[in-house]
Order: structure tokens, then sequence, then C-alpha cells
């Protein structure tokens, strides 16, 4: 299977072949703390253990704003996306159908893209709602 440094650097170059979608996102620091209260694992210490590690993501520290006019065509990368706000309904029907709505809908339109939220996750996400959507991202991640 092809490795996140080779589906990350295909997809900003347009290079094919991308085997899946990669994963990215940053929850707020209240964010963690809060999950670590509803179960996520902690360090001794009682911090949050490393979200990179912990959830498996591709790529770290990505940003900025752009237009996304369509005269960019194939130019473009995708880094997130996703409205944070499904995350913060706690409607698991509603998460599964934006998670999924989002992946494959950037997929069919040949979108160039890494899996993240469009904002930092919020203290309003919860935990088990967070891994729930990741759990829907890896049932889609793939191209096929």
């Amino acid at each position: 299977m092809q490795n996140a440094f080779s589906a990350i650097n295909n997809i900003l170059r347009g290079k094919s072949p991308v085997e899946f979608v990669p994963l990215h996102d940053g929850p707020w620091k209240d964010t963690l703390e809060k999950w670590v209260l509803q179960g996520m694992s902690s360090e001794e210490n009682g911090n949050a253990v490393d979200s990179v590690e912990h959830f498996g993501f591709d790529i770290v520290g990505c940003g900025g704003w752009f237009d996304c006019h369509p005269k960019f065509g194939d130019k473009l990368a995708f880094i997130g996306g996703l409205d944070a706000r499904i995350l913060e309904s706690h409607d698991r029907v509603l998460i599964k159908k934006g998670v999924r709505g989002f992946i494959c809908g950037m997929k069919e339109r040949g979108a160039r893209f890494v899996y993240g939220s469009d904002h930092s996750i919020s203290t309003m996400v919860d935990y088990g709602d967070f891994i729930y959507s990741l759990e829907i991202y890896r049932e889609d991640m793939f191209y096929r």
C-alpha cells in the first residue's frame, strides 16, 4: 500500500497513482482536554496523547486561505473542507452523510484533496463523534 508521504506528494503535484485520501485535522487544546475526559488516551501527566499518532493523521500543520476559483482547475489540491459544524451536531446520521458526501463528492469531481475539516475541531465535538467520523472516512478513503 502507498505510504502517506507518497499519497500527499502525488496529490499536491497532480501525479498518479493516489491510492487513498490522506487524513489531516487539528483539534483545539481544549477539545483534546475534553476528549481525555470522554475516554481518549492520555499521558501520565493527564495531557492527551499525541493526536497525530492517536488518530493516524497523514499530514500536520496545513492551512491557509486562497481563492478556489475554477480558473485554477487541476493546479489546486485541497486540504480540509468538511463542514466542522457537522461534527458538532452530535447526530451520527448527519455525520455519516456529511463525511461520506464530502469524500465521495470530491473523488467524483477528480479533486486532489487531503481529508479534514474546514476549521479546527472545537470543544463542541465529542470524542466519540470524532472517532465515528474517522471510521466513515476510513470506509471511503480508497480510490477504486
